[in-house]
């Protein structure tokens, strides 16, 4: 499915199920697909291009109306609730004109991973993914890991699928100089991206 719109309930949905432990049954209730406004045929859509692609099994409608699918592995498990997000931006991303753009980057003497890392002639980009809330600390993570590979030789995206963010997150931004795409952005990742990699809303060195 396309219409990042449609998905964002969808995906909200899947998530109030991500604390279980796996592998697990998931079941989705008719008040709880009623209550995230998700129309049926498009959640039909999205689980049958879930099975199909292996990330759940035993995917089915029971007679009350209610879903319930499995997922049967931790990897497929990571995926659904959040490394999807990393996946989607690189496929987005991997037709530009980047030299190399590579996922789940670890470098040494850097605290955790690159999500998403392109590079460009003697620049880069680093791209932090967050599926649901992020905070102020998230930001500083990112900052810190651009300070030691370049500092300003290196542009910041932070990508969230929240549909929109308060005014004292886009301050926070700012002042980190990293460009946040939020979830109703989704859509126009690829030309953020070509954007950021030829005319940078922070000013490269």
């Amino acid at each position: 499915m396309n219409d990042i719109k449609k998905m964002h309930p969808i995906i909200k949905l899947f998530r109030s199920n991500e604390s279980l432990p796996m592998p697990n049954t998931m079941k989705l209730t008719q008040k709880s697909i009623k209550d995230y406004k998700i129309d049926i045929h498009d959640l039909i859509a999205v689980l049958t291009l879930f099975q199909k692609n292996g990330l759940v099994t035993r995917f089915e409608q029971k007679e009350n109306g209610d879903f319930s699918y499995r997922i049967e592995t931790k990897d497929d498990h990571n995926f659904l609730f959040g490394d999807w997000l990393e996946y989607y931006i690189w496929m987005q991303t991997s037709s530009l004109k980047f030299d190399d753009i590579q996922m789940s980057v670890e470098l040494a003497d850097l605290q955790g991973e690159i999500d998403v890392f392109c590079v460009f002639g003697a620049n880069s980009i680093l791209c932090e993914c967050k599926t649901g809330k992020f905070d102020s600390k998230d930001m500083d993570r990112l900052q810190t890991k651009a300070n030691k590979l370049g500092a300003d030789y290196c542009s910041r995206i932070l990508v969230t699928t929240q549909w929109k963010v308060d005014e004292e997150k886009d301050r926070q931004a700012a002042q980190h100089k990293i460009v946040l795409i939020t979830g109703k952005q989704l859509g126009q990742i690829r030309e953020i991206f070509s954007r950021e990699m030829k005319t940078p809303t922070y000013h490269r060195r």
